[in-house]
């Protein structure tokens, strides 16, 4: 799809450029996230975000998790992850998985 409007068309590339950030920062933390709990977790995680649907939002670290815990059955080596719904103009989904005893990703959805 072409934008004629040129402001929809810098929004467009906005998006796209966000986008572009967003996911050499998450390849970096991909990396770290091997060396901290393996190749399996890192390829679950990206199979977990796959399904989420949540492939350009950034991850980020936290130290303690944002909602309730639920059990994930759908990838092996995440048993269990932190969902806290907000809502608002549009309905917003925060996942937070442990990495470490006091550390945390955390997905925006």
């Amino acid at each position: 799809m072409t934008y004629k409007d040129p402001i929809m068309a810098g929004y467009r590339d906005f998006i796209r450029e966000a986008q572009k950030l967003n996911l050499v920062s998450n390849e970096r933390m991909f990396r770290l996230l091997t060396k901290i709990k393996g190749e399996a977790f890192v390829n679950d995680l990206q199979a977990l975000i796959k399904i989420l649907g949540c492939r350009y939002s950034k991850i980020r670290v936290s130290r303690k998790p944002m909602g309730i815990r639920v059990f994930e059955k759908r990838v092996p080596s995440i048993s269990e992850l932190w969902v806290e719904m907000k809502e608002g103009e549009f309905l917003k989904a925060i996942v937070s998985i442990q990495v470490k005893p006091d550390r945390w990703i955390v997905l925006y959805l």
